[in-house]
């Protein structure tokens, strides 16, 4: 019995110190340093909170550059953006009034659109 209580609280120790230090690294040692922002993509981040503060009527263009795996025609850095958007289907898009295009279709934006480039 006074071993299965030293086995629990050792368990116990051992599952607080993982917690702790996961909490540590996270919070406290990432949040201050700068190469964390570049990191998880903060321009992707401040590019959808941008578009997503337009209004509606405004035709508003994403300039996809950013290499990646092909999701559904674009590279997966656009993901980021349609998530904050919530511009992931085509009836979104039309919508919000958000075009994803690739560089070579970059003729076709209208004058007077909001542009936003992802790089």
């Amino acid at each position: 019995m006074k071993l299965q209580k030293i086995f629990l609280a050792t368990c116990c120790l051992i599952l607080a110190a993982i917690i702790f230090e996961a909490y540590y690294t996270y919070f406290i040692l990432w949040s201050k340093n700068p190469n964390t922002l570049d990191a998880f993509s903060i321009d992707y981040a401040w590019a959808g909170k941008g578009l997503d503060d337009l209004p509606k009527t405004l035709p508003k263009y994403v300039i996809v550059e950013a290499q990646g795996v092909d999701v559904r025609g674009l590279p997966m850095p656009t993901q980021t953006v349609m998530f904050l958007t919530d511009t992931f289907t085509p009836e979104k898009q039309v919508a919000k009034n958000i075009h994803y295009v690739l560089p070579q279709d970059v003729s076709k934006i209208p004058t007077g659109a909001y542009i936003v480039y992802i790089k």
